[in-house]
């Protein structure tokens, strides 16, 4: 028993793929995490690793900040002090690379 797989098949597939992105993993020291405190009235750095030439997004609160990995993958941004406060206050960090290619039709 043979398989045969259908030209349209193999069409649809090829037709796909070149609008596949794909996320590659942005990961931070294990300083960062639930809980951590932040020194008041000081710059605030936050630096990890990711994909070469990845850019990276981190919001801060209302701060917003992208920067793009280096040759080795590292990268480094730094937010604006912060006064004291008791509220909280979300670091988010997020990374996306694009594949583009040509479609085929």
């Amino acid at each position: 028993m043979s398989l045969r797989i259908s030209p349209v098949f193999l069409l649809i597939i090829a037709a796909t793929l070149p609008s596949v992105s794909a996320y590659a993993e942005v990961t931070l020291p294990k300083v960062f995490g639930d809980h951590m405190v932040l020194q008041r009235d000081q710059l605030i750095p936050v630096w990890g690793i990711a994909s070469p030439g990845e850019a990276v997004s981190l919001t801060l609160g209302d701060e917003t900040i992208t920067v793009v990995a280096d040759a080795d993958g590292k990268w480094f941004a730094k937010f604006d002090p912060r006064p004291a406060s008791a509220a909280s206050v979300s670091l988010t960090v997020v990374g996306t690379i694009w594949l583009c290619t040509r479609s085929p039709l």
